[in-house]
């Protein structure tokens, strides 16, 4: 029986409707020699998981930005100024 234990889904979302309306909620699955066990994220630990992946998700933010911008800026013809003199 091996001890490695992997990660095999997360899910993180925000609810929708009903009582924890606007509350982080996620499931975890791990599985292992052992088989496999799924945990109930609450906001609290929904929020930590999002915490430990917010700098990952700025830096993909700005690359996908940058990536948008350059891809902009080569398929678009600046206008030419106009001198009014």
């Amino acid at each position: 029986m091996s001890d490695l234990i992997i990660l095999k889904n997360l899910s993180i979302s925000r609810v929708e409707y009903g009582a924890d309306k606007d509350q982080l909620r996620g499931r975890i699955t791990f599985v292992g020699g052992a088989g496999e066990v799924t945990l109930n994220l609450n906001e609290d630990l929904s929020g930590k998981v999002v915490a430990l992946c917010a700098d990952g998700i700025v830096n993909a933010g700005k690359a996908v930005a940058e990536q948008l911008m350059a891809a902009t800026l080569t398929q678009t013809a600046l206008p030419t100024p106009v001198n009014d003199d």
